[in-house]
């Protein structure tokens, strides 16, 4: 179970690769009392073949992907 300084750590670290990558449109940080905190990846497509080319884990944490849509500017 990952601590919240942990996830805040990677998102620091990783969140400017993961924002460069196809589809990936925000990056989030959840708290769960039983799983602990975790990345959570808004992507902008429910494009299937998407999920084969982004990471399952960073540095042994799981990362939660979620389909947010497009996000447009206002």
């Amino acid at each position: 179970m990952a601590t919240l300084e942990q996830v805040r750590g990677l998102k620091r670290k990783y969140s400017s690769t993961l924002l460069r990558m196809e589809g990936v449109c925000g990056l989030d940080i959840e708290e769960d009392p039983k799983e602990g905190a975790i990345l959570t990846v808004h992507l902008d497509t429910r494009d299937s073949a998407l999920a084969d080319l982004l990471p399952r884990q960073l540095e042994g944490h799981e990362l939660k992907y979620v389909y947010a849509g497009p996000i447009r500017k206002q």
